[in-house]
Formats: structure tokens, C-alpha cells, sequence
């Protein structure tokens, strides 16, 4: 569901919104935040997403945008 409306979600979050435009949607971002509550530190998070989802991903946040959006 995260990859398949992430397209539809961020036109939703991003509407009417001048600067600053979110690039990931905020259910991938929970999906982050349960992994890193859950199981694994941000830097693994980012790892285990860059290695399994980057061919299913538009694009990939990095351990800073992932630390920042959860918090």
C-alpha cells in the first residue's frame, strides 16, 4: 500500500504548500519509524531499505531524513 499510493499521498501532503515539499510520504515514513521502534538503529533502518526496496522506491531518504521526519 506505502509504494502503491505514494504518489497520491505526497500530492495530498504537498498541496497548497509554496517550499519545503515533503518527498516521502508520511506512511513510508511510519513504516521507518516502526522498523527503527521495533527492530533496528536508523543507520540499519537506512541500510536494510536501501538494499531491499531501492529498485521499488522512487527515491530512498538517507539516516538524516529518516532521524528527522520520525522525530
Amino acid at each position: 500500500d506505502v509504494i502503491d499510493n505514494w504518489d497520491i499521498e505526497l500530492e495530498a501532503m504537498n498541496k497548497n504548500k509554496e517550499s519545503g515539499k515533503f518527498v516521502y510520504p508520511d506512511s513510508f515514513i511510519g513504516l521507518l519509524g516502526y522498523m527503527r521502534a521495533y527492530f533496528l538503529p536508523y543507520r540499519q533502518t537506512d541500510g536494510v531499505v536501501k538494499e531491499h526496496f531501492s529498485a521499488k522506491l522512487p527515491s530512498i531518504p538517507d539516516y538524516s531524513s529518516i532521524n528527522r521526519r520520525i522525530n
